[in-house]
């Protein structure tokens, strides 16, 4: 398969949209690599083209191919142009069902590395304070913590818990891979039950610093309830994934 220089059709872009022309164009290049229509290594259309494609400046253009190679997805070859990077085939997944433990495995199997950004014990929001069923006056134990995959920071994740079971937790421990494993023997219980809600949102300041990604880039965000066996919550997570770097799978019986 090559990259055919045929004759593109006209896209218009979203002139009602607050994104910039630019990265309307990113974007729809990203897919367009990652769908498999253009080829590693492959020259990519001259800049020319892509102008009467896209319908737009040769400036803009020029701004999204920019765009494009900080990401990542191409690189520039004197004398050859713009061509693809050899993008992993194969983004990082998660396995999502009925059981927990899947999940657990998955995160495993990936070739991550864990690095803990703080633990500490501090006032919280309403919400937290909801969920744990603790007083508003209570201090709260918070850990938070990144997975980095070939330096890349790919997945931000903050714990909440109460302080009374989880307050000695080593920094060491707290970087452990299996840290339901550390908190269950912290809090001296085992994790019964776990309620996730899965969300799809776009990175705000706090999120695109840790994640090292732009503000408004596409993330997931997963927050997990684990309950004990007699119904109470123990503890919260809230974690966000790189929409770039991640997809979450499930398998079901028919």
């Amino acid at each position: 398969m090559t990259n055919k220089k045929t004759k593109k059709e006209k896209i218009s872009l979203d002139h009602h949209s607050s994104v910039p022309f630019f990265i309307q164009i990113a974007e729809t290049m990203k897919r367009r690599i990652l769908s498999g229509q253009y080829n590693p290594g492959k020259q990519l259309f001259t800049g020319e083209e892509l102008e009467r494609e896209f319908q737009t400046s040769n400036i803009t253009i020029r701004k999204a191919m920019e765009k494009l190679k900080n990401d990542g997805f191409v690189e520039r070859r004197r004398g050859l142009g713009t061509a693809v990077s050899k993008i992993d085939p194969e983004p990082l997944g998660f396995e999502l069902g009925t059981s927990f433990n899947k999940l657990k495995e998955s995160i495993k199997k990936l070739n991550t590395k864990v690095k803990v950004l703080e633990i500490t014990r501090t006032s919280s929001s309403e919400y937290v304070q909801n969920i744990l069923s603790m007083n508003p006056e209570q201090e709260i134990w918070r850990l938070k913590r990144i997975r980095i995959y070939k330096g890349l920071p790919v997945s931000f994740y903050t714990y909440y818990a109460d302080p009374l079971f989880c307050s000695d937790i080593s920094e060491k421990d707290a970087g452990k891979d299996d840290i339901l494993n550390t908190i269950e023997q912290a809090m001296g219980t085992k994790i019964h039950k776990v309620r996730q809600t899965l969300r799809s949102v776009v990175a705000d300041l706090d999120t695109s610093s840790v994640l090292e990604i732009p503000f408004g880039s596409p993330a997931f965000f997963n927050e997990c309830t684990y309950h004990s066996s007699a119904g109470e919550t123990i503890f919260l997570s809230q974690s966000y994934f790189r929409g770039d770097m991640f997809v979450l799978r499930t398998t079901s019986l028919l």
